[in-house]
């Protein structure tokens, strides 16, 4: 997989992306997965889990967006072909990595 964006929503990782992606499509037909989000290179937070497709009807979608827009300054809605979507990350188990683990207080 290719490295993508993600934001941090209410317990969950969700990845902004639109409708016609692959990673959107595979995620369609197989939700389970692996994810890394890396915060410098010192903090490493690994997810495994399930996604699901949040889409505009969804009751969350305007808060990701206000998010999105806030965090990039763009919409997902503004983005190539296909429905603007965001792939929530329901995490099964997490791990963390960090470098320096004083630097990154929990």
């Amino acid at each position: 997989m290719a490295p993508v964006g993600s934001l941090f929503y209410r317990a969950h990782f969700v990845i902004p992306t639109v409708s016609e992606a692959a990673r959107a499509k595979h995620t369609r037909a197989r939700p389970a997965v692996s994810m890394t989000h890396f915060l410098d290179t010192g903090l490493a937070i690994i997810v495994r889990g399930h996604a699901t497709v949040v889409t505009p009807q969804d009751a969350h979608f305007a808060e990701l967006e206000q998010l999105q827009r806030e965090v990039s300054g763009q919409s997902v809605r503004e983005w190539g072909d296909g429905e603007g979507v965001y792939l929530r990350v329901s995490a099964d188990m997490m791990f963390t990595y960090a470098r320096e683990p004083d630097k990154y207080p929990g």
